[in-house]
C-alpha cells in the first residue's frame, strides 16, 4: 500500500515537472519570436542581386566587348597594317585580357578560355612547326602552349617577319578572337540572366562563383604567374627565371601588364561605379570584418599597387638584376590574397571552392 502511493506521487511530480518544463520552454519560443531587438544575421540585408546585376552589366560584359574589340582590331593590324601596328594592337589586347582573366567562369570555364588564349610561356620551337606545316589545332591540351597570346608574342617579335609567320599569326589572332567573342554571347544571350538570378552565397551562387574566379585567377595568374614565377619564388633553387615573364618576347610591356591586372583587381573590388565588394563589406557593420576590413582590403590594393609600379621592364631582366626588390613587391601582392581570399571569404560567408599548391 505504502509503495503504491509513494509511486503515484512520484508519477504525479514527475508529471507536474515536465509539465513546467515544457511551459517554460513554450514561453521562452514565445518570447524569442516577439523579441523586438531581434536581427537578420549579419549582411542579410546586402542587395545581392543588385550587387551581381552592376557586376554583370557594368564590369564583365563590358571587359568581354573590349577584349573581342581588342582582337578584331589585332586581327586587322595584322591583315593590313604594318608589323609595329601589329605590335601595339597585341599589346591592347594582351591588356584588355587582364579584365576578363579574373571572370574565370560560367562561360570561361566552359571554353577554357584562360588555358586557350594565355598559357604561357609558348613552346617556341612548337610554334615554329607549326609555322612550316600549319596543322595546329588550337584548344586541345597539347597545343595550349603553342596558340593565344604567348604564341602571338613570339611570332610578332622573333625571327625574321614572313609571309608564313603572318599566315600563322593571322590564324591565331582569328581563333583568339573567336573564343573571346563565343564566350561574350554566352553572357550576352543566356548566361547573363542566369547569373543574376544565383543571389544566395552557396557554392553554385553567382556570388560564389565569382569572388572564387576572382580569388583563384588573382592569387595564380596575377601573383604567382605574372611576378611569383619570374622571380624565382616557386623554383626549388629559389632563383629567378625570368623566361617565365608575361610578354616575354616583346620585354618592354609585362610590367605594364601587371599594372592592368591590379587595376582590374581593383575594379572588380570597388565595384567599378557601382554596388561593388567594398559596399558588401561596409553593410555588415561589424569592426573588425566589416568596415575595419574593407579599410584594410583598400590599403593593401594601394600597397601593392604602389609597389608594382616601382618594377621596370624588361621584367625578364629586372627579376635577375634586382631579385631581392622583385620579392618585396612580391610580398605586397601576397598580402592582398590573405585579405580577399581568407578574410573577405569567411566574413561574406562564401565556400573557398578551389585549391592552390603553395598555400596562402
Amino acid at each position: 500500500m505504502g509503495r503504491s502511493i509513494l509511486k503515484e506521487n512520484i508519477g504525479m511530480n514527475w508529471g507536474s515537472f515536465m509539465g513546467l518544463q515544457f511551459f517554460l520552454l513554450f514561453m521562452v519560443l514565445v518570447l524569442a519570436g516577439c523579441n523586438p531587438d531581434e536581427q537578420d544575421e549579419p549582411g542579410d540585408s546586402f542587395d545581392r542581386e543588385a550587387f551581381l546585376i552592376n557586376a554583370a552589366d557594368n564590369l564583365i560584359i563590358p571587359a568581354y566587348s573590349e577584349a573581342v574589340v581588342s582582337a578584331e582590331n589585332l586581327c586587322i593590324a595584322l591583315w593590313d597594317g604594318t608589323l609595329e601596328q601589329s605590335r601595339a594592337a597585341l599589346k591592347e589586347c594582351a591588356m584588355k585580357w587582364q579584365a576578363v582573366a579574373l571572370f574565370d567562369f560560367g562561360p570561361a570555364v566552359g571554353r577554357n578560355l584562360l588555358g586557350t588564349t594565355n598559357s604561357h610561356p609558348c613552346d617556341s620551337l612548337d610554334v615554329d612547326e607549326d609555322v612550316m606545316n600549319g596543322n595546329v589545332v588550337p584548344g586541345l591540351p597539347s597545343t595550349l602552349d603553342r596558340t593565344g597570346l604567348p604564341a602571338l608574342d613570339y611570332l610578332l617579335h622573333k625571327g625574321e617577319w614572313n609571309a608564313d609567320r603572318l599566315q600563322h599569326a593571322t590564324f591565331l589572332a582569328n581563333h583568339l578572337h573567336d573564343e573571346l567573342q563565343a564566350v561574350h554571347d554566352s553572357w550576352v544571350t543566356e548566361y547573363r540572366d542566369d547569373f543574376v538570378s544565383r543571389t544566395d552565397t552557396d557554392i553554385g551562387s553567382g556570388l560564389g562563383m565569382m569572388l572564387n574566379a576572382f580569388n583563384r585567377t588573382y592569387e595564380g595568374n596575377v601573383r604567382k604567374g605574372k611576378l611569383g614565377l619570374p622571380a624565382g619564388v616557386f623554383s626549388f633553387s629559389g632563383n629567378p627565371a625570368p623566361q617565365l615573364a608575361e610578354a616575354y618576347h616583346a620585354g618592354d610591356w609585362s610590367v605594364d601588364l601587371l599594372q592592368e591586372a591590379m587595376l582590374a583587381t581593383e575594379r572588380i573590388y570597388l565595384g567599378g561605379e557601382g554596388i561593388g565588394l567594398d559596399d558588401y563589406l561596409q553593410s555588415l557593420g561589424d569592426v573588425s570584418y566589416g568596415t575595419e576590413l574593407d579599410a584594410e582590403i583598400k590599403a593593401q590594393i594601394a600597397a601593392a599597387q604602389a609597389a608594382v609600379l616601382t618594377l621596370d621592364d624588361p621584367l625578364s631582366e629586372y627579376v635577375v638584376s634586382n631579385q631581392p626588390a622583385a620579392l618585396d613587391v612580391y610580398s605586397e601582392l601576397q598580402a592582398l590574397v590573405i585579405l580577399l581570399k581568407v578574410d573577405m571569404m569567411s566574413a561574406l560567408g562564401v565556400l573557398v571552392t578551389y585549391q592552390d599548391t603553395d598555400g596562402d
